[in-house]
């Protein structure tokens, strides 16, 4: 490979020394590489390469697709190929022109040289699929900082630290962010106009949290959910829904405005019969604060983020199996609300600690025990196995454990 040149600019920071130039995709697909592909890792403390992901293929499709297409820089150290920098004499006689005198140059390979992906590499990894795909990505263009790699011991050590540190330090942002932000995800989209446009959210939302979590502290008395939770929920929402068919593209590509709109009405729907039926609903709408239903001692089930994923994961499963949302939403009115009932008691609401408790598999089991005592959805396991899981949480024999809210309809159900 003959000697090459490419435009630069000379930048510091630290004790780094780098280069700013530009690439296009076809130099990045065929010149590029992971770590991996270069220093096949003979033991960890050679390996400098995190795995990649399969987030690659959504950034690819993201690249074949989106017309408005934008990576931020690769960077990237180059392995061998001698490089210099040639700094370009500027003399303008124009103070703004020449101040950059002695930074922008040229930066010559002499050919041997092979770069390696420090951050980007699912980028890179999508841009190498992408113009496989499609040839006529390859004249696109994207930036590239470029360091020299030193291949001796002392060398490895120092790239593999700037490695980990770029990884470690570069956090993604959180999910409050991602809902506030995305105008791709069609259920962040919609979730937002849904906190600014359904009157019963109106301050009652707690957007600055960064996760599903809310507080009993006074702090949080005015909320009834967090940004994050309600996105949850109205992915489970939205999953029940035959007429929207939701699924990842969806997620990752903006639909069109009339499946927007569809999506807002289907979701403005159900909560609106949730405001409507449900007691405490109804009292919020009065003006009585969420804080006061989340008491030290447990309080009501329907001011937990969790609760409230369980319900609409509920709602998700009998619109599934051919139902109503208005079925489910009359079903939810009858069951107990104190977390000190069953069945959240020791499944979801510890009664020793007095704090929430329970993952994805306790909220499940709930959903579970939802779908067997309405009879609105088919049940994903039988009664014993319910009784079984259920003695498992209460921590004592099958034999022993009190299943009339299984068998009992009337036991379980608030009726009448």
């Amino acid at each position: 490979m003959s000697a090459n040149y490419v435009p630069a600019i000379k930048s510091q920071m630290g004790d780094w020394t780098y280069y700013i130039t530009k690439m296009k995709f076809g130099e990045v697909a065929s010149q590029v590489e992971l770590a991996e592909d270069i220093h096949s890792p003979k033991s960890l403390d050679e390996e400098i390469q995190r795995d990649i992901s399969n987030r690659v293929k959504d950034m690819t499709e993201f690249l074949l697709s989106e017309p408005q297409r934008f990576y931020g820089s690769l960077v990237v150290s180059v392995y061998k190929g001698n490089p210099k920098f040639y700094p370009l004499t500027i003399d303008e006689k124009n103070g703004i022109v020449d101040s950059v005198d002695h930074s922008f140059g040229l930066l010559k390979m002499d050919g041997s040289q092979t770069y390696f992906a420090l951050d980007g590499q699912h980028r890179l990894k999508s841009i190498k699929n992408a113009v496989k795909e499609n040839p006529d990505l390859k004249s696109e263009e994207i930036s590239v900082l470029v360091l020299n790699h030193d291949s001796s011991q002392q060398g490895m050590i120092r790239i593999r630290r700037l490695f980990a540190r770029l990884n470690r330090y570069a956090k993604p942002t959180d999910g409050k962010t991602n809902i506030a932000i995305d105008e791709d995800d069609c259920v962040a989209i919609t979730t937002r106009r849904l906190v600014n446009d359904f009157k019963p959210f109106k301050a009652i939302i707690k957007k600055e949290a960064a996760g599903k979590q809310i507080s009993n502290s006074h702090k949080d008395d005015n909320y009834f959910t967090t940004l994050v939770a309600l996105y949850e929920a109205n992915i489970e929402l939205c999953s029940g829904s035959v007429e929207l068919n939701l699924n990842k593209k969806f997620l990752s590509k903006r639909p069109d405005d009339e499946f927007l709109d569809n999506m807002y009405s289907f979701l403005e729907n159900i909560w609106s019969l949730l405001f409507e039926k449900i007691a405490i609903f109804k009292d919020i709408i009065q003006g009585e604060k969420p804080g006061v239903y989340r008491k030290p001692d447990g309080g009501n089930v329907w001011m937990r983020p969790i609760s409230q994923l369980i319900f609409a994961t509920f709602i998700k499963r009998v619109l599934l199996n051919g139902g109503s949302a208005n079925q489910a939403i009359d079903f939810l009115t009858k069951i107990p609300c104190e977390l000190t009932d069953e069945p959240w008691i020791n499944i979801i609401w510890n009664p020793d600690t007095k704090k929430i408790v329970g993952t994805t598999s306790e909220r499940n089991f709930i959903v579970e025990v939802l779908c067997h005592i309405s009879e609105l959805a088919i049940p994903s396991i039988n009664k014993d196995e319910i009784g079984r899981k259920y003695s498992a949480y209460h921590k004592v024999d099958f034999k022993d454990i009190n299943i009339n809210f299984i068998e009992n309809k009337n036991y379980f159900l608030q009726c009448d």
